[in-house]
């Protein structure tokens, strides 16, 4: 193979598992010597990445059982992937089910279903207890989950926090619901409040707080800033902490303050700033937000997004071989 390109996909031969498939895709990534481009070691993991993606979702026959092999969906649930439940089906949904959370006096915890939640989801207790909890929403955030969720027959849509973000203030600035922006960094918030203020008239942001560099959702200091932001008069917290950081300090604050609304944003603050670039929609449209991502940060996304394809691939080769 030259220097520079991807191997093609393969299929399976006989007597070829499609897990031995996928290993055998992931063996072909071959970072090169020191000397090559980083460029192009960059766009030979995203080339990979996406062949494996694609070969797993030309395998949509292997769902049609899903719903049988996974946990029978609540009342609450449209959906459920390994067992968590999905419990919104779109941006639109959310922002009328939120609304009536705080019309009644209800507080909730939004979270954001991707395959790194499901990776951490494996073995992270208290992100666990967050999914678990009553007063928790969870949106498909991932294209891969809302996919899942809709080969179970379930109408869900992808819906991302920084998507949500504006729309939700316009809501909270329409009602009189004030605001409280906590997590990132100080300069972000700053920036972050002038322009949701601007795009969203009326808006009343009660406060923004930047917690110190490795500060813990489980501590103290935690408990005493939602005691804060309970007493700003505050009513939707938004969340840009990162995961699980934020749904972990979610679930400890609602269980002081459950009349409060925490919306766990990620890097939705980062984006609106310009701290941080997003993929452009046409990749957006095109699931292909991972691969930009993954070009802008290899070292820190690099391995995550490996686990998050090995996942997917786990997920899909156990249901099929429970049908």
């Amino acid at each position: 193979m030259s220097q520079g390109s991807a191997a093609p996909a393969r299929r399976p031969t006989p007597g070829t598992s499609w897990r031995e498939t996928c290993i055998k895709h992931l063996r072909t990534i071959d970072l090169g010597k020191r000397k090559k481009s980083v460029n192009v070691r960059i766009a030979r993991v995203a080339v990979q990445f996406f062949e494996i993606w694609r070969t797993l979702m030309q395998t949509t026959s292997v769902l049609s059982s899903y719903e049988n092999a996974a946990q029978q969906p609540s009342a609450e649930a449209l959906a459920r992937i390994e067992g968590w439940r999905i419990t919104l089906a779109s941006q639109r949904h959310a922002l009328a089910r939120l609304a009536v959370r705080m019309a009644t006096g209800q507080g909730y915890i939004l979270a954001c279903m991707n395959l790194d939640h499901l990776v951490k989801l494996r073995t992270d207790g208290g992100l666990c207890s967050v999914y678990r909890h009553p007063k928790t929403e969870i949106m498909a955030d991932g294209a891969p989950v809302a996919a899942l969720a809709r080969w179970q027959g379930a109408a869900i849509e992808r819906s991302t926090g920084p998507d949500l973000m504006i729309p939700l203030c316009r809501d909270a600035a329409r009602n009189g619901w004030p605001v409280f922006m906590f997590g990132t960094r100080l300069n972000v918030l700053e920036a972050g409040a002038i322009r949701l203020r601007a795009a969203c008239p009326g808006l009343d942001i009660r406060g923004i707080e930047a917690p110190p560099f490795g500060y813990d959702p489980k501590s103290e200091a935690a408990d005493a800033a939602a005691d804060r932001m309970a007493a700003s008069g505050a009513r939707i917290i938004l969340l840009g902490l990162g995961s699980p950081k934020q749904e972990i300090f979610a679930e400890r604050a609602i269980n002081r303050h459950p009349q409060l609304g925490f919306v766990c944003i990620g890097a939705a603050l980062d984006f609106l700033t310009g701290e941080q670039v997003r993929a452009p929609a046409l990749m957006r449209n095109w699931v292909l937000e991972w691969a930009w991502r993954l070009a802008s940060s290899p070292r820190r996304l690099g391995v995550r997004y490996l686990k998050c394809a090995l996942l997917l691939a786990d997920v899909v080769l156990r249901r099929r071989s429970a049908a």
